[in-house]
């Protein structure tokens, strides 16, 4: 059959060979289905962070649904897909360092959506999602409130408030019998981007807060902004991770370590049980996670610095934060980010050779082009350090 001969046939050659051979509408179904497993097989590629080989397989995708398209321009679930393909180019692009490409992606999904009636609300709050994050991409010395750090939050907060916008009262008209699975699909779709969006909106003001303008900039006027976010975070799923994470990170920034610590030691806790019940048992779930103990090593850091602030010696907790790490590693012991901000801590704190050591062994374990350069650049920063430290010594 076509399909076990394509199995043989390179990339360059592949579409070639199913324009000549499925042409006809009958096939429709066919290659809807051919293309979201290769889109699948891109998905896979990008986690494994093939990002080239990622974008390849999304291309080739692509192009096998736009053939759809072209002869059967009103199928919504068709465009809906195209849309995704485009999106998840976009971000593969943005991970690369691509930019202008990345954008021309997004500027391909708008001009999809804008005739797509029925689920062009979801697609453009999806597109307006990963065009926020594209522009976070861009944010360089983020501690430094320069004019383009502050042009690039002020775009990725007007696209998720645009986001929320679209999709926080969203109403969907049933015409016929044929639209019920339309919508429901479509009511699951707004559920995720309104509650993404939510989580998108209270990260950017907690890490970028202070590039915003300078009306919002205020202190008190974050807070507010943090809070109302996290109530209306609260309101959908209030005891999810990423919700509890976010609670944290606002008390965290609102200088109530000791309280962030706290709802941490409940996070590690909940964490704990969810091992353990999982353990020995083939589950979706049973997956280590590191995050609670790298978010309170984070947060013993910051009361570290604290106490040093006031003239006292901060060793019990700077043990505890050491341990912190080390339980991250023990359980997940590819972790880039427990890597990364150990090494960084460990340079604040006088100790470049360790920092060095842990940003050697953070760049194999790179997830993107954007993340390497700057474990490059710590790990140079690091040696650099330590090489004077040296010297010092030595004299």
């Amino acid at each position: 059959t076509w399909e076990k001969q394509c199995i043989h046939i390179n990339d360059k050659n592949f579409m070639k060979y199913i324009v000549e051979n499925l042409n006809s509408t009958d096939n429709e179904n066919y290659l809807y289905e051919l293309s979201i497993i290769i889109g699948l097989e891109g998905v896979n590629k990008h986690l494994c962070c093939s990002i080239s080989q990622a974008i390849n397989s999304y291309e080739i995708a692509h192009s096998i649904v736009t053939m759809i398209t072209n002869n059967n321009n009103n199928n919504i679930l068709i465009k809906t897909h195209c849309c995704e393909l485009l999106l998840k180019m976009a971000s593969a692009y943005v991970e690369l360092g691509q930019h202008k490409i990345a954008n021309n992606k997004f500027s391909q999904v708008q001009d999809l959506i804008i005739d797509n009636e029925k689920s062009h609300i979801n697609n453009e709050a999806w597109m307006l999602i990963h065009r926020a994050a594209f522009w976070v991409s861009k944010i360089r010395n983020s501690s430094i409130p320069s004019a383009d750090n502050v042009e690039h939050v002020n775009k990725a907060t007007k696209d998720i408030e645009k986001a929320l916008f679209l999709t926080k009262k969203q109403k969907y008209q049933v015409d016929n019998d044929s639209d019920i699975e339309l919508f429901k699909q479509n009511k699951v779709i707004n559920n995720a981007c309104y509650m993404l969006s939510i989580i998108k909106s209270i990260q950017i003001t907690v890490h970028y807060g202070q590039q915003m303008n300078t009306e919002d900039a205020d202190n008190s006027d974050l807070y507010k902004r943090l809070q109302s976010q996290l109530e209306l975070a609260k309101e959908i799923n209030p005891n999810h991770d990423s919700i509890l994470q976010l609670e944290m990170e606002i008390l965290f920034y609102s200088s109530e370590i000791d309280a962030a610590l706290e709802k941490c030691e409940n996070f590690i806790k909940k964490e704990e049980e969810r091992v353990k019940e999982t353990k020995n048992i083939n589950h979706e779930d049973n997956v280590n996670n590191s995050i609670p103990y790298i978010l309170k090593a984070n947060f013993l850091s910051q009361k570290a610095f604290t106490i040093l602030q006031h003239g006292q010696q901060p060793n019990d907790v700077l043990q505890e934060m050491e341990s912190m790490f080390m339980k991250a590693l023990e359980v997940e012991p590819s972790s880039v980010d427990a890597m990364i901000q150990y090494a960084n801590i460990k340079t604040m704190f006088g100790a470049p050779q360790i920092s060095a050591e842990y940003t050697d062994r953070a760049l194999p374990h790179a997830r993107n082009h954007q993340e390497i350069l700057d474990i490059l650049q710590l790990n140079e920063m690091t040696k650099a350090q330590s090489l004077v430290l040296q010297t010092i010594m030595a004299k």
